[in-house]
């Protein structure tokens, strides 16, 4: 296998000779990756998305529909601001070399997805578009909100037995001093009892 190794610090890897060398090549690498991956170029517009982002699209299709008015046909060679409420900050993010690799959750519908987008820059350091990887993460926030809300339940209800087992000490407490107190012959005590 020939390889030439690259001199620059900040380039990634090892240059292969043969098929990954080809844009076929590395379309079929992105293609077999288990993550789902868009590819934009420096306009913004989707130019790619990898076999698993566009079955994970078809599994949203509808929320997108409905979120954006954009079909899973119509998202390669759109722009990226379609799916932005703000654009105008979204490029202030992507053209801020020190804002890259830029980490988000957003949700629309009741699909929640987490992203993240770093610039692509070739060799020489030309910026010729950007990489996504993104995941639906709708139901781990739902586990995890289904988990927050168990643990409220569960520290109300404890808030609620530390109450009871209060106000049952203090009742005892009072009819444990009556007790005593007719026991020495004063019968003229009354039993004031607090709580449900």
């Amino acid at each position: 296998m020939n390889t030439k190794n690259s001199t620059d610090a900040g380039s990634s890897a090892t240059a292969m000779a043969g098929p990954l060398e080809s844009n076929d090549g590395l379309k079929a690498a992105l293609d077999n990756l288990e993550t789902n991956v868009f590819v934009a170029d420096e306009e913004l517009r989707l130019i790619y998305a990898n076999r698993k982002a566009l079955k994970s699209l078809r599994g949203i299709e509808s929320e997108i529909r409905t979120a954006f008015g954009v079909g899973i046909a119509d998202i390669i060679g759109g722009s990226i601001h379609r799916f932005h409420r703000d654009p105008d900050r979204i490029e202030a993010i992507l053209r801020d070399p020190r804002a890259l690799p830029h980490n988000a959750t957003f949700s629309f519908g009741t699909i929640t997805l987490r992203t993240s987008i770093n610039r692509i820059r070739t060799e020489d350091g030309s910026a010729v578009g950007y990489i996504v990887n993104w995941d639906d993460v709708t139901e781990e926030q739902r586990n995890q909100a289904e988990r927050e809300r168990a643990e409220a339940e569960i520290a109300a209800a404890n808030e609620r037995e530390r109450a009871l087992a209060t106000q049952l000490r203090d009742n005892a407490a009072v009819v444990l001093s009556s007790v005593k107190a007719a026991a020495k012959g004063d019968l003229t005590r009354e039993i004031e009892l607090h709580g449900d």
